[in-house]
């Protein structure tokens, strides 16, 4: 299991971050795929971290991005 804690200087880790609060910040799933598929055909050495606020999007108070975070896992499963 690769952990990219262990080596602070691999520059074929990066670290992708799908959630925001704000409507207008949002960037959409379909685009977050698109984005990692062309990085990864420039370099299919990249690895990808994804980070997303956890829950559903139900929440009034703290909507999570499960969901999109699924979406994004299933997308790119075969990479």
């Amino acid at each position: 299991l690769y952990n990219p804690a262990n080596n602070k200087r691999d520059k074929f880790s990066l670290g992708i971050h799908i959630s925001a609060r704000r409507l207008r910040q949002q960037y959409p799933i379909t685009k977050w795929i698109l984005l990692i598929n062309k990085l990864y055909e420039s370099n299919p050495k990249l690895r990808f971290n994804i980070f997303w606020s956890p829950g559903g999007e139900e929440n009034p108070t703290h909507p999570g991005d499960d969901k999109k975070a699924n979406t994004l896992k299933n997308e790119l499963k075969n990479q």
